[in-house]
């Protein structure tokens, strides 16, 4: 969600995990290497479960989290550990005054879907099937879902890719969730000799689908982020 001032949220997917300092070591003269996130001035940091990456390695790290400009109070802002419970999928809630005066919490999940190469059980479509989100719940979900699917794309992907991306239409139904990414909009530049296509999806709540967010969507390329997917900005009628 983006102000005049710039994102009040962003959420980012596979994020920076880089060396920010070291520790004393009985083992090591230079001392232990201690990873984490870059240092993001004007920014509260979010991420998942501490007990699903580890600030010692470079590789246990995690793939989504979340970023609300500060803003924001950090009394209006609940880190949802019920809704964080693995490195792909980072949960925040906002208290939001909406434009039309009414008070209602916003929870916002920052979304990694990996591979349907990797551990069935461990992916954030079946991690996000079990979470108990009442159905009047405002819920924004976003980020790389990782999947190819005629619905939320009109590129027309191998019966094998649709295969793959069954559970996660089970994901989205099961909640009640509505796509509003347009399918002919990629988020993904083509590979060499490949199509472009849609991988980041934005999904919302029955409650949220009369709000049109979907009129203010823009996709693009442009922004520094020196990353093959696009920037998903659209913005939501709410105040702090």
């Amino acid at each position: 969600h983006w102000s005049g001032d710039g994102p009040d949220v962003v959420l980012i997917q596979e994020p920076p995990w880089i060396q920010v300092g070291t520790s004393r070591s009985l083992e090591s003269p230079e001392g232990d290497k201690i990873f984490g996130l870059p240092t993001l001035r004007g920014f509260h940091s979010f991420l998942p479960d501490p007990a699903s990456w580890s600030a010692s390695s470079p590789t246990e790290r995690p793939r989504a989290i979340v970023l609300v400009h500060k803003r924001w109070p950090s009394l209006a802002i609940q880190y949802r550990q019920d809704l964080s419970p693995c490195c792909d999928v980072c949960t925040i809630e906002l208290s939001v005054k909406w434009s039309d005066g009414n008070p209602c919490p916003l929870v916002i999940s920052s979304v990694y879907n990996g591979a349907s190469s990797e551990n069935k059980s461990d992916l954030a479509e079946t991690r996000i099937r079990e979470f108990a989100v009442p159905p009047n719940t405002n819920w924004l979900l976003a980020g790389d879902f990782n999947r190819h699917h005629p619905d939320w794309s009109t590129r027309r992907a191998p019966s094998a890719a649709e295969a793959d991306a069954r559970p996660l239409c089970a994901t989205i139904a099961h909640h009640g969730l509505t796509i509003l990414n347009d399918a002919d909009v990629a988020t993904r530049r083509a590979s060499e000799g490949g199509l472009a296509t849609v991988l980041d999806l934005l999904l919302v709540s029955p409650n949220l689908t009369e709000l049109n967010i979907e009129s203010t969507l823009d996709v693009t390329f442009d922004k520094a982020t020196f990353s093959d997917h696009a920037v998903l900005q659209f913005a939501l009628p709410l105040n702090a």
